[in-house]
């Protein structure tokens, strides 16, 4: 099956129906960061956390550097 033949209808059915015409269909309403570890294991978890880990491994790294 062509590539094409898979992707038009989804991508008509987002462009014309009355659906999706609200701007905050897709929203969430919360920031999460998604991470995969393994193939079908998905870690969800807040933006704030995200940073924390983010500004402890830039730090355990800078320390390992050093």
């Amino acid at each position: 099956m062509h590539y094409g033949n898979q992707v038009m209808p989804i991508v008509e059915e987002f462009i014309y129906s009355d659906k999706y015409s609200n701007q905050n269909y897709f929203k969430q309403g919360k920031d999460s960061i998604f991470f995969t570890i393994l193939p079908n294991v998905i870690i969800d978890y807040s933006v704030t956390l995200g940073r924390i880990l983010g500004s402890l491994i830039t730090i355990a790294v800078m320390v390992i550097m050093a």
